[in-house]
């Protein structure tokens, strides 16, 4: 069994570019396979390790897992986990042991389809410091594995961007999980929740990756994404918006302290979710961001009578 801890991959981890790759398993032994060869299949000239967080399965993924890691030695990291505790404490767990410039993400029931996927967003990411990750477009597949023509993606394509998204985002999510690349040192700054109930986490974590930095969207396939998974269940979905309800207040004003570059457009957006959040949550503390982003609505003319001033964070 390897325990994540190999002192060979960690020493190669500090010169140059790398990448762990986060993988959290539990339940998918049908699947698990698909989404490990994809990985392994990828062409870099760095360091590529793959971390498998098992959470408590209750059919073959462990001994899948622990197979696969004999198999494949130093390339891939694996630790059972025992009990499950959840989506979200584990991906924390996860984290902790990743030790790479770079941490990629690829849930174990979808599958990397581009073999240079890792290569070219981390060739992005090396020559823009300015920017925090890169995320793709997706091809989405059944949970049988068969390609969906008619996916119904086109609503979250109109919405993919590149630049500083904090304001699209806390509209609603479009980054892909599978589909990421973060600088790891950016990742060990945010303060993600362990709540068992949360299944956001990886909306919340671009929404702080964007105030921090730029996002790089590159506009090619590289991922199947499986659809069906628990996060498409009602319930779920339900659960999610209210648990993002209560963590929007905080977000706000994380972003606002932070000052990083809006656009009138973007103080817009921001006034509406700010006004929209504290009348549903109370949170007054969100009147400050009010009067902040009211020039963006209502802008002040300029003394010599020209048009509205578009004024930016900096």
């Amino acid at each position: 069994m390897n325990d994540g801890q190999e002192p060979h991959v960690r020493a190669a981890h500090t010169t140059g570019p790398s990448v762990d790759v986060l993988m959290l398993a539990r339940n998918v032994a049908d699947v698990i396979g698909q989404a490990v060869d994809g990985v392994l299949a990828q062409r870099c000239p760095f360091p590529v390790r793959l971390v498998i967080a098992e959470d408590g399965s209750t059919d073959r993924t462990p001994a899948i897992c622990e197979a696969l890691a004999r198999e494949h030695g130093g390339r891939i990291a694996y630790r059972p986990g025992g009990k499950n505790i959840g989506i979200a404490a584990r991906t924390v767990e996860a984290l902790s042991r990743c030790s790479a410039r770079y941490v990629a993400i690829c849930d174990s029931d979808d599958i990397w389809t581009d073999p240079n996927k890792l290569a070219k967003q981390v060739g992005f990411l090396e020559t823009h410091p300015d920017h925090a990750f890169s995320y793709t477009d997706v091809d989405i597949i059944t949970r049988e594995g068969m390609h969906v023509d008619a996916d119904g993606y086109q609503g979250i394509r109109s919405r993919y961007a590149g630049g500083w998204l904090f304001a699209q985002l806390v509209q609603g999510n479009f980054v892909n999980n599978s589909t990421t690349v973060a600088r790891r040192d950016l990742l060990e700054g945010l303060r993600p929740n362990a709540c068992r109930d949360e299944l956001i986490g990886d909306h919340v974590r671009w929404i702080q990756l964007a105030m921090r930095g730029k996002a790089h969207f590159m506009p090619v396939r590289t991922t199947a994404y499986r659809q069906g998974g628990v996060t498409g269940q009602t319930a779920i979905q339900q659960l999610n918006r209210k648990v993002m309800l209560g963590m929007l207040p905080g977000l706000l004003r994380e972003h606002a302290s932070m000052r990083t570059p809006t656009t009138a457009a973007d103080r817009a957006i921001l006034l509406r979710k700010t006004a929209g959040t504290m009348l549903r949550t109370g949170h007054l503390s969100l009147i400050p961001l009010l009067f902040r982003y009211l020039p963006a609505v209502f802008p002040s003319r300029s003394p010599s009578g020209g048009g509205p001033v578009d004024s930016h964070d900096t």
